[in-house]
């Protein structure tokens, strides 16, 4: 007896919250357009809304930005700014950006 996820219902949602500045909201958006869910998928506005989250300090938001400098995915590629995002997140304590960080830099 689950629910049926209603994908553009909650980009409705997260899009009220996330113009309304909520961190949270613009993550969950960003998400949604990296992955097509509810909308068409759009690497640009992913990274729009990744980056108005990571400007406030969400380290998922941090993380998903630098992955996109990292692959050039609405972004153009650019290692520098993948690698401050990088940094922003894992000084948070985000395990996937300090593992992806190290893996960068060469670090055991």
């Amino acid at each position: 007896m689950g629910l049926t996820p209603d994908f553009k219902q909650a980009v409705y949602w997260y899009e009220k919250s996330a113009r309304q500045g909520d961190a949270g909201a613009q993550l969950n958006l960003g998400s949604c357009y990296a992955n097509g869910n509810g909308v068409t998928q759009d690497f640009k506005q992913a990274t729009y809304w990744f980056a108005k989250s990571a400007q406030q300090g969400d380290a998922d938001a941090q993380f998903n930005l630098a992955v996109c400098y990292l692959n050039g995915k609405g972004v153009t590629q650019d290692f520098d700014n993948a690698e401050h995002w990088l940094t922003k997140s894992a000084q948070q304590g985000n395990d996937s950006a300090i593992n992806l960080l190290k893996r960068i830099l060469h670090c055991p």
